[in-house]
């Protein structure tokens, strides 16, 4: 039996009964209908996850306090974790600040995995003295994409550019 699970399911584990009614030959060779009830529990993954160090248990990337006038970066990883085999074309990176720079690449290489990508966020050393350290006040960044299971990826950014 193969189960197929519809695409638009939230990422985090489920449980569901599925109900079979078969009709088979018994014992006397005589059609009888038989009724299974099968519990079927799994986990469906993130449609894109995001691999590197400087996350938080919430996948929150945290930069910390950053000095003025220096430019501070961090490198990710992208995993699309699909069986479908589907590029992802971003159609737009929105951000919050408008000042952070972000980029995403295929990740290269000869021996490079399809799915997985590059990712850089930028605080660029013009940043203005700003605060986005609290959960009320973060910065954002959000991926949207064409690809059927990843239309779009918000990820949360923890920084404070100060005066030193």
């Amino acid at each position: 039996m193969r189960l197929t699970l519809p695409a638009n399911l939230p990422s985090g584990p489920f449980e569901e009964t599925v109900f079979l009614k078969l009709k088979a030959l018994n014992a006397d060779q005589e059609m009888e209908e038989y009724t299974y009830n099968l519990r079927v529990k799994g986990k469906v993954k993130k449609g894109l996850t995001v691999i590197g160090h400087g996350l938080d248990e919430r996948g929150i990337v945290e930069f910390g306090f950053l000095e003025r006038g220096v430019e501070h970066q961090r490198k990710y990883k992208l995993k699309i974790q699909d069986t479908v085999d589907f590029d992802l074309r971003l159609q737009e990176i929105q951000k919050s600040p408008d000042f952070i720079k972000v980029t995403v690449v295929p990740t290269p290489g000869v021996d490079s995995v399809k799915g997985l990508y590059d990712l850089t966020i930028t605080i660029p050393a013009d940043a203005p003295v700003c605060n986005f350290m609290t959960d009320e006040k973060l910065g954002q960044v959000r991926l949207i994409s064409d690809h059927p299971r990843v239309k779009e990826f918000p990820l949360a950014l923890r920084f404070a550019v100060r005066d030193e």
